[in-house]
């Protein structure tokens, strides 16, 4: 089993695996003091680790000189026998100037992984970073083997398969590095990307699918001089200073109007997105990081911190002409522009009544004692 703490499904189902953030606005901000804490030691505790060092790109290509925003990267797909490389890479983060990072399968964000209830997978996974890594699969139930857990790194130029069968309810979670005093860095550098898992509960649902359901990576970066990501976390951790969606910045996506579910991951290392539509309108809020909810949920805005994740559709009918921005209200970004661009006859509803059923814990056999003592020690020993 995955070592990630399982949580009450009250309101969030199974949130929180590492860093998720949910709740109350009171429990929220705890939470959100504990991150700012967390990331402060993380970002300690890497400053005495000597930094990956970055080969710049090859020659870059002229940026464009036409609109002003870039086409969203949509990552592509991977199976779950598929094979998947790290390795330092250039990148297009828009505009077609190459920006030195470090990639899966040479794409930033990596492939998205899509895979059914009862799949079976073995990827086979080589390492071709100048240092050790693991691949940690976020909100997965794995066996310890499989799990990418820091004691299990893999050597600079070394292979290993991540072997696991899928038993858990659909539901979007996402895969990335996890090597000791190394983590924060290499997810920063640009590992991460979305595993999807589908099941037929879900599917009788009749929720936008195809081309009307496209995963988001929301992240923060900071770029050298040499327009190059780069990490640099302060005693408060890693604030990037411009926003990333699929690594792209300042994206625009053409849409149809027409229903879109949006499967969407916080990416960043500490930041809190508190994300809006430009026009006033709702999300429907269907699933997060355990997968459905109950039932659906309409909210003018809505708060997610770092590796949570969110299940969400916009209703983009009768909006044809219309150009619509995701936002986050907290840092004024404007994440990724929506422009409408026809009426197409589409397949997809909003679901009402209930989603999905979900099992309450109930009669524990135990309770467990925890001293949590500054930001390294758990009962007194160091964590």
């Amino acid at each position: 089993m995955s070592r990630e703490p399982m949580q009450s499904n009250e309101r969030v189902r199974n949130s929180g695996r590492e860093n998720d953030m949910h709740g109350a606005e009171k429990s929220a901000l705890g939470r959100r003091a504990f991150l700012g804490g967390a990331a402060a030691s993380i970002g300690a505790m890497a400053a005495a680790v000597a930094p990956i060092v970055l080969p710049r790109p090859a020659a870059a290509a002229k940026p464009g000189t036409g609109a002003t925003r870039n086409p969203l990267q949509i990552p592509p797909s991977l199976s779950v026998s598929g094979s998947l490389q790290a390795r330092p890479e250039s990148v297009d983060l828009g505009g077609g100037k190459l920006s030195a990072a470090l990639a899966y399968n040479g794409t930033l964000p990596g492939p998205t992984i899509r895979a059914n209830r009862t799949d079976a997978v073995n990827i086979q996974f080589s390492n071709f970073l100048p240092e050790e890594t693991t691949v940690h699969w976020h909100g997965m139930v794995v066996p310890t083997a499989a799990d990418g857990h820091p004691r299990d790194a893999i050597a600079s130029g070394a292979a290993y398969t991540y072997s696991f069968n899928i038993n858990q309810r659909a539901c979007l979670n996402w895969y990335h590095p996890h090597p000791h005093m190394r983590t924060g860095e290499q997810v920063c550098l640009g590992l991460a990307g979305a595993f999807i898992v589908n099941d037929a509960e879900e599917a009788a649902l009749g929720l936008p699918s195809g081309a009307h359901e496209v995963p988001l990576i929301v992240r923060d970066a900071n770029l050298n001089r040499a327009g190059d990501l780069t990490y640099n976390p302060t005693s408060s951790g890693f604030n990037g200073k411009i926003p990333l969606v699929n690594g792209t910045r300042d994206p625009k996506l053409d849409v149809d109007a027409a229903l879109y579910r949006f499967r969407v991951l916080n990416g960043a290392n500490a930041r809190v997105f508190r994300l809006a539509l430009s026009n006033g309108a709702p999300f429907t809020v269907i699933g997060n990081d355990g997968g459905l909810l109950e039932t659906a949920a309409q909210v003018a805005q809505i708060e997610f911190g770092p590796g949570e994740r969110l299940d969400l559709i916009v209703d983009f009918r009768g909006l044809v002409g219309a150009s619509i921005m995701l936002r986050d209200l907290d840092a004024r970004w404007d994440l990724l522009q929506f422009n409408v661009t026809q009426f197409v006859s589409a397949s997809g509803s909003i679901p009402v009544g209930r989603l999905s059923v979900i099992t309450r814990l109930s009669n524990p056999v135990a309770t467990r004692f925890f001293s949590f003592d500054g930001m390294s020690r758990i009962n007194g020993k160091q964590y």
